[in-house]
């Protein structure tokens, strides 16, 4: 009888370390939440007409950190500057932003197009602005501040 008590009294204790070992298993931690998203609904790309020099609140993301904005031009192989477009603020904390856009307005006949880079510490998110040349138009009379918004 003591034979199989002790027989007993060993499963039962190899069940509790293998029910000990199973819930102390690797617990990963859940991925981090992106510290900038885009907003449903809100646009990530601009088209604006050669006139436009301000875009209010246009560039709508939210944020859970700190986060910067900086102008790249589109084609990742050029080392230019963008010197005609400029995002206001270009820096913040949390929370859901809206961005102006400043621009100079295009003299040229060709349409020129930047990229908006919002960038954290875990992720960074995009927004493309292109701005018509004379030739593509504009309308008859000039309303400052105007732009066309495109998904």
């Amino acid at each position: 009888m003591n034979a199989k008590l002790k027989y007993i009294f060993s499963l039962i204790l190899a069940s509790a370390i293998a029910l000990c070992t199973v819930s102390c298993g690797d617990d990963k931690d859940e991925p981090a939440a992106p510290s900038v998203s885009y907003i449903a609904g809100a646009p990530k790309s601009f088209t604006v007409d050669y006139y436009t020099t301000l875009v209010s609140k246009a560039v709508k993301f939210s944020a859970t950190a700190e986060w910067t904005a900086e102008v790249l031009p589109v084609d990742s192989r050029s080392f230019s500057k963008v010197d005609w477009l400029e995002v206001n603020p270009y820096r913040g904390n949390a929370g859901d932003k809206a961005l102006d856009i400043v621009l100079k307005p295009n003299t040229t006949t060709n349409s020129r197009t930047a990229q908006i880079k919002i960038n954290s510490a875990l992720n960074e998110i995009t927004f493309t602005v292109t701005q018509k040349g004379t030739s593509q138009g504009g309308g008859s009379t000039p309303t400052p501040g105007t732009g066309t918004e495109t998904n």
